[in-house]
């Protein structure tokens, strides 16, 4: 449009100032001898004022005005002219050209037949369809030349390896890692690698083959190439197949460094085995398993070891499983006892199952769930009454250490199959070795494990001396063999573990192993991921159930720490065992004012066993606020209501006390199973006052409220034989 307006706009302003150019308009026509001379005397004539300048040149305003019209019928040789007229003006005193002058330089230099002019259409793609062809060209030659080309030797000659190895010997220098060694004895390493299908099979291989499949690319092109090539490289290579075959298969990792615990494996190949995958290697003579913990670039893996690592090396072969850690599972694991990788170590020979699972398994769905609440009798008068198990729920038995953990543990094994008749797993996770070996043969005297018979229970052990990924990991084993029973089986299966502070402690350890920032008191920063992922799988389906029963050590006493306190927002009902109350020798040391559950409710035990728990909570915390008063005054100086109390609650304290079976080698008292109905009504006749005639002494390591009447009459009855 503004090229349109040239016409107009010189006309308006030839009309309306009287400072227009006065010179005449010098003709196009003119020749270059003509030119040639005006122009030069212009360069070197002085610049007096703005007319000067602009009379002093060849072009002139009503010229520039029409040259849009008069361009395309002007000879060759005048355009010209006239261009570097305008090019030389434009270098002398542009900012003195009129805006109309401009426009007209621009039009010359830019517009459709000035030298600056684009390309007409079509030109491009001429230059894009030559380029093509040129590079068909090519590629035809160097397909040509690679088919018919004698393939590259696969191995150096013997002169050259000989030559090779003595060199490298005197530098000390490893070839395939490129690092100094002393240890390098410069053997069988300096053999050319064979060329690598990376997926492509042919029988046999020809020179074609190894140009469309094994030609070195950069990454991001052999990325995007590799599945075109895998599919065209076979059909198209094939009728051209000569006799130079390959028999290579995809390679598998090795050993890249061994820091410990953690072994770094590097793979050739451009696919890694995924996160939690479990690795294979031979550590002299013995299946080493390890489980993938992180990527760390250039094909290297990080990894776990379930065992030792003492004796492995580098450049040691590590075959890749393509799952997880697979363990058998089945009623052929009853009686047995296994590892974290499943594998038995109690001797018997190997394990009989047909069926394995991996450690690693998403938690139930929501909608498979079942949220009915039932509790769970466990034959325990201090757990049945004051904090029920819900069956399918997670408990957790809090405890210093020599509280009595493990023992209670085992009396609920014992129990849970006397009174149940279901299976249960018992995971001993970092704990001692000497316990699990009691364990085991106390099972076998108690018959809940039958070396000839059925058995109610699978062991599965990841003791204290086992490194950190086997002390993280077998919880989750024990795991796994439960949740075949629940699903598989419909079962309601007992899982205990012992103990579940030092799964939280082995994966700290591997967390700084992994080279993460520790978090609070020194914890892993996934403590609370960790944790999750696993009890979130311990759940009731509308199958079967999982009832958990946990050991948690609490550090110095310490219920505020990282470790228990991550494990209180996971269960439904906490046994607290004291330490101040094994000191008055009362076992099972559970503290009854701590120990709570979301199963006390009216709503789910009735009412009559809510208002008698209650009861003796309340009179329980009474005499816990009277024993600083009576340690300072003494009982005389209590009211005679106060001292009821105290004498009650005492008994009450007493009578929470029971004799184990498990525990009968010692104490020499026979263990006693005492049902919900007795231990109710038990403890209502000795809040009532009903057992006041009875000494204290009577209450202590019996079942129900008759055998301590029993045991309190034959106590007063040696006492008046004695007076």
């Amino acid at each position: 449009m503004y090229l349109r307006s040239l016409p107009r706009a010189a006309k308006a302003a030839t009309a309306g100032s009287s400072k227009q150019l006065s010179t005449s308009i010098r003709s196009f026509q003119t020749s270059t001898a003509r030119l040639a001379p005006s122009f030069s005397a212009i360069q070197h004539a002085p610049m007096t004022s703005q007319s000067q300048s602009r009379g002093a040149h060849a072009i002139s305003n009503p010229t520039l005005a029409g040259i849009e019209k008069r361009w395309e019928g002007m000879p060759p040789q005048e355009q010209a002219e006239l261009w570097m007229q305008l090019r030389d003006r434009m270098k002398v005193d542009w900012n003195e050209m009129t805006l109309q002058e401009k426009k007209a330089a621009w039009w010359i230099a830019f517009g459709p037949h000035g030298p600056r002019a684009e390309a007409p259409p079509g030109e491009w793609s001429k230059v894009f369809l030559y380029a093509m062809i040129g590079v068909a060209i090519s590629g035809g030659l160097f397909f040509s030349i690679h088919a018919f080309a004698r393939p590259p030797p696969r191995s150096m000659t013997k002169e050259w390896q000989e030559a090779t190895n003595e060199y490298l010997r005197a530098e000390k220098s490893n070839p395939i890692y490129g690092i100094s060694s002393d240890s390098y004895k410069g053997k069988g390493h300096v053999q050319s690698p064979p060329a690598k299908s990376r997926g492509i099979s042919l029988e046999p291989e020809d020179g074609i083959a190894r140009a469309l499949g094994k030609s070195a690319r950069p990454t991001f092109a052999r990325s995007t190439i590799t599945p075109l090539r895998q599919k065209a490289a076979p059909a198209f290579a094939q009728p051209f197949a000569r006799r130079w075959a390959s028999t290579d298969k995809a390679q598998d990792g090795k050993i890249h460094q061994v820091i410990g615990a953690v072994v770094d494996v590097k793979f050739d190949g451009e696919t890694l085995p995924p996160i939690l995958n479990g690795l294979e290697t031979d550590n002299q003579g013995n299946r080493l398993v390890l489980e993938v913990a992180q990527h760390l670039g250039e094909n290297v893996v990080r990894c776990i070891a379930m065992d030792g690592t003492e004796g492995l090396v580098r450049g040691h072969k590590v075959v890749d499983t393509g799952s997880p850690i697979l363990i058998p599972v089945g009623p052929g694991t009853l009686g047995r006892i296994m590892n974290v990788t499943g594998d038995p170590i109690d001797e018997r020979g190997p394990i009989k199952a047909t069926k394995r699972a991996p450690i690693h398994a998403p938690a139930p769905e929501f909608v498979d769930q079942a949220t009915t609440a039932e509790v769970l009798i466990t034959g325990i008068k201090v757990v049945d009454l004051l904090a029920p198990y819900a069956r399918g729920g997670k408990i957790g038995l809090f405890g210093g250490a020599g509280v009595g953990k493990t023992v209670f543990i085992q009396e609920l094994i014992n129990n849970i199959a006397k009174a149940h008749g279901g299976y249960s797993v018992f995971t001993g996770v970092g704990e001692r070795t000497r316990e699990g070996n009691d364990l085991y043969h106390e099972m076998q005297e108690t018959s809940v494990i039958q070396l000839d018979g059925e058995s109610k229970v699978a062991l599965v052990f990841g003791q204290m001396n086992e490194p950190p990924g086997a002390r993280a990991r077998v919880a989750l084993t024990g795991l796994t063999v439960a949740e075949y029973f629940r699903d598989e089986e419909g079962q309601d299966v007992l899982l205990f573990i012992d103990n579940i502070f030092r799964f939280t402690q082995a994966g700290s350890e591997v967390s700084a192993l992994l080279g993460r920032i520790p978090s609070a008191v020194g914890y892993q920063p996934t403590l609370a991921v960790d944790m999750g992922l696993m009890q979130e799988r311990i759940t009731t389906t509308q199958k079967g159930s999982i009832t958990s029963v946990q050991a948690v050590y609490v550090p110095a006493d310490d219920l505020t720490d990282p470790a228990p306190a991550t494990t209180f927002a996971h269960l439904d009902a906490t046994t607290v065992l004291s330490r101040g109350i094994s000191e008055l020798g009362i076992y099972p040391a559970v503290d009854p004012l701590d120990s709570k559950s979301r199963m006390l409710d009216p709503r789910v035990v009735g009412q009559d066993h809510y208002d008698t728990a209650s009861r003796v909570q309340q009179m329980l915390q009474e005499y816990k606020s009277l024993q600083d008063i009576i340690a300072i005054l003494g009982m005389d100086e209590l009211s005679e209501a106060d001292k009821l109390t105290v004498e009650r609650a005492r008994k009450l304290q007493r009578f929470l006390s029971q004799p184990f079976t498990v525990a009968q080698v010692f104490t020499g008292i026979e263990g006693k199973l005492v049902d919900l109905k007795d231990t109710i009504s038990s403890f209502k006749k000795i809040i009532s006052g009903e057992g006041d005639d009875l000494p204290e002494g009577a209450f202590y390591m019996v079942g129900d409220f008759e055998s301590a009447r029993a045991k309190g009459e034959k106590i007063l009855a040696e006492l008046e034989g004695s007076s």
